[in-house]
């Protein structure tokens, strides 16, 4: 039987601004950093941001800039286009002309240094079939991003991405959102590198339970046989520790099964 080849990875959007089903104040530089030294030192080594999460990406590089170069080649560091942040209204907006994408992967190099993987955000079929978006993808390549990919939250997004042949692919899934079943198992079904976010709903679900199941929910999602990363979304390095702890049972879980 085919096993799971998944890691735990770190969404970062709670370091740059408010979100979730209980927002919470966004952390200023000093425990931001001591967050991200933290989620090194647990081994978390896939970063996920955004340039429209806030001040995630400067966060992000600043901690980078303070590793050596042998402790940066040990962390994949994830970003994306498409949906940007207004630091003066304190909002996202979605610009997805190749000159904003250009731009938007301009500002994210000059605050990353370097980018692993770049994904489009914000995605639908239009945008996905658009000719802006494969000169900015051009570009991308022309400035040294890694690899290339597509963040989808809806069914017909995922299915057009799949459809054109993206080989990684952002998604949520949990046991809320079965709607984006049928893609994350074609995805997997076809050696597509995941990165599966919401495990729990962006929270939701953690708080509608008394003791919340944080193993039952990762297995949840690790019932599907894939390759690639499941993103958790805290901010405390205490929360980061428990769900380390409930993601590898629910692997012995389903490695069980």
């Amino acid at each position: 039987m085919a096993e799971n080849m998944v890691q735990l990875g770190l969404g970062l959007i709670s370091i740059g601004r408010t979100w979730g089903a209980r927002p919470v104040p966004v952390p200023g530089e000093a425990e931001a950093r001591a967050f991200l030294e933290a989620a090194y030192g647990l081994r978390l080594r896939l970063f996920d941001t955004a340039p429209s999460y806030g001040d995630s990406e400067v966060k992000l590089g600043r901690f980078l800039k303070s590793l050596s170069r042998e402790e940066r080649g040990r962390v994949s560091i994830a970003t994306k286009f498409g949906e940007h942040w207004n630091f003066e209204t304190g909002e996202p907006f979605v610009d997805h002309s190749y000159d904003a994408l250009c731009r938007s992967l301009d500002r994210s190099l000059e605050r990353l240094g370097t980018i692993d993987l770049l994904q489009l955000h914000r995605t639908t079929p239009a945008v996905l079939g658009a000719a802006d978006l494969q000169k900015a993808w051009e570009y991308a390549r022309l400035a040294g991003v890694g690899k290339i990919g597509v963040s989808a939250s809806d069914p017909a997004s995922a299915v057009a991405a799949l459809a054109l042949g993206y080989t990684v692919l952002q998604m949520p899934y949990n046991v809320s959102r079965e709607d984006m079943g049928p893609a994350v198992r074609e995805a997997a079904s076809k050696g597509v590198e995941l990165l599966i976010n919401r495990p729990y709903q962006a929270g939701a679900k953690l708080y509608d339970m008394e003791q919340p199941d944080k193993r039952a929910l990762f297995a949840h999602v690790l019932k599907v046989t894939l390759r690639g990363w499941v993103l958790t979304g805290t901010r405390s390095a205490d929360h980061l520790k428990e769900n380390i702890d409930a993601f590898r049972a629910a692997q012995e879980l389903s490695e069980a099964a």
